[in-house]
């Protein structure tokens, strides 16, 4: 899977850069979403990164 993840603002970058919580062998990754979202199985979403 590739996944493209452009922040568009300072708090949005700064939650993926200041991001070190992971461990080897993780399978998944972190999305931080500023807003209130629910993205369904099989759903396109934009994601609005303030």
């Amino acid at each position: 899977m590739h996944l493209k993840i452009q922040p568009l603002s300072g708090h949005a970058r700064d939650l993926y850069e200041n991001h070190g919580h992971f461990h080897d062998g993780d399978a998944g990754l972190d999305l931080f979403v500023i807003d209130s979202l629910t993205v369904e199985p099989g759903e396109t979403a934009i994601i609005k990164s303030y």
